[in-house]
């Protein structure tokens, strides 16, 4: 594994293939204008390690099938080692763009898990609790309690082949306390239901799993566009797309979260981070 813990500071990670090395660009240009990370790019190709390479940042290798499927139970098994080796990790999707320094802004606290909120799957736990976690954007601190649940998410994904829904029901299953209000400040729809949406962090206690987590308020890392959120309030935007390198790019353009050449697609393989990038989206 790479980085030992020096400095203590979190090690941001994201796991990517060649067909997203656009979108991992693109999320760069971001997120090193708002803060000095310690990155590590997961690559699933060579032509991903390539370009995490020539961009600078930390590389690792990954041994993949090319199933998304088996991916899910891989990438929580390697988080796990991260943390093991004392590592506080900080998981996102490349496609989650960051505004501002997650880590100043709702992700530094001391809780073993800290998450973004989902909108509404998967169903079953939002039926009964009301709302879920995310894991485009995430955060687990060093400890036994937070390495023992990721062990425990691989292997529970191995059946739901769904990050996500693992991550709410083990939490559900296991009978976590949420800290909230009966009553949400306010709700947001999203396709045929709504979810609730609280101004401040929630904190939950799992007692089983002697682990504690926040769940950061929707309208500062969102996965659709809220209302109730200032532009400077927002850490991410993290909308739903297309799963697709284009698609996304696409509607990046559409939220003014672009930062690529026009012809970024006639690039040659190995084509340096700098040679992605155009003009800056202005403030």
């Amino acid at each position: 594994m790479p980085y030992s813990q020096s400095d203590g500071n979190p090690l941001v990670v994201t796991f990517v293939d060649k067909r997203y090395i656009p979108v991992l660009a693109n999320w760069l240009a971001f997120a090193c204008r708002v803060g000095n990370f310690d990155i590590c790019i997961y690559c699933l190709d060579r032509e991903t390690e390539d370009f995490a390479k020539a961009a600078g940042l930390g590389v690792e290798s990954v041994n993949w099938d090319g199933s998304f499927e088996n991916l899910w139970a891989l990438r929580l098994r390697i988080l796990a080692d991260l943390v093991e080796e004392g590592r506080s990790i900080v998981h996102t999707d490349s496609d989650c763009i960051w505004l501002a320094d997650p880590l100043l802004n709702g992700f530094g606290s001391g809780a073993d898990l800290i998450f973004s909120q989902g909108t509404i799957h998967p169903a079953s736990v939002h039926e009964k609790l009301g709302f879920v976690l995310c894991c485009g954007l995430f955060r687990v601190n060093p400890g036994a309690g937070g390495s023992q649940f990721l062990r425990k998410l691989a292997e529970h994904v191995e059946h739901t082949k769904d990050d996500q829904a693992s991550v709410n029901e083990l939490l559900l299953s296991a009978e976590t306390v949420w800290d909230r209000s009966d009553t949400p400040d306010y709700r947001l729809r999203f396709r045929n239901s709504t979810f609730p949406c609280w101004t401040e962090t929630l904190r939950g206690v799992c007692t089983r799993e002697q682990i504690t987590i926040d769940l950061v308020p929707h309208k500062l890392v969102q996965r659709i566009p809220d209302p109730t959120a200032l532009e400077r309030e927002v850490i991410a935007k993290h909308h739903f797309s297309a799963k697709d390198a284009k698609a996304k790019l696409d509607e990046f353009r559409k939220q003014g979260l672009y930062a690529l050449v026009q012809n970024w697609d006639k690039l040659e393989p190995g084509a340096l981070l700098e040679d992605y990038l155009g003009t800056f989206p202005k403030d």
